[in-house]
């Protein structure tokens, strides 16, 4: 049977997926990134799929492992996978949370600890991934293009990356990464305390138990 979790339960902008990708769960905000980001992530006949990597998609987030996505004249979508499982700890489910640069901002402060940036790179660094250009970062910042574009070379080599496109991804990857939760999650990790006298999530009342009881109660009042 298929994992039942309300939308209410999932966090902001994630999705609850089965392990071929079909839709279980959806939250509110993950509808919202999905309407607006419909050219390269969206629904197909009830499956996520990825705009010209359909395979790539399932096997990356079934594995674990993040996705990017790149939108014309917008930094990259991330796609952060989650995997959900049983008290075996076998595969049940993904849970995919969806973070998009245009919705969030950049917490610079984690930003020396990954990448060993200094104060104003860092900054920099932030204002990049949250979509400023850099003549409106040396206008923020009271300097001159030239010394953000050094700014800039310096933050390319620090991470190893070759354009300022693939610089943002990796700092929004690395970022999310984190202050995501850890890549495997039970389903008591997605459900909110069970209240006492509950029955245990995922075992069923055994059918016959109530009627058990009642004959047990007719019994004792016959006696």
């Amino acid at each position: 049977m298929p994992l039942q979790i309300a939308p209410a339960l999932l966090p902001h902008n994630a999705l609850l997926l089965d392990l071929q990708m079909h839709l279980l769960s959806c939250s509110d905000g993950a509808r919202a990134v999905l309407a607006a980001n419909a050219e390269v992530l969206g629904l197909l006949r009830g499956r996520l799929v990825a705009r010209g990597q359909q395979a790539s998609l399932a096997e990356q987030l079934v594995a674990g492992q993040s996705l990017t996505l790149t939108r014309k004249g917008r930094p990259s979508l991330s796609v952060l996978a989650q995997i959900i499982t049983d008290s075996q700890d076998q595969p049940l489910a993904v849970l995919a949370t969806l973070v998009d640069p245009m919705n969030q901002r950049m917490d610079r402060r984690l930003l020396p600890g990954l990448f060993g940036l200094t104060t104003t790179e860092a900054r920099i660094a932030a204002a990049l991934a949250d979509g400023q250009g850099t003549h409106q970062i040396a206008a923020e910042l009271g300097v001159q293009l030239n010394t953000v574009h050094a700014h800039v070379k310096k933050l390319l080599a620090k991470t190893h990356t070759q354009r300022q496109v693939q610089l943002v991804s990796l700092l929004w990857r690395s970022v999310s990464v984190l202050t995501a939760h850890p890549p495997r999650l039970s389903m008591s990790d997605l459900l909110p305390p069970r209240v006492a006298g509950e029955p245990p999530r995922g075992d069923a009342p055994d059918a016959n138990s109530g009627n058990d009881a009642s004959l047990h109660a007719n019994q004792t009042e016959a006696g």
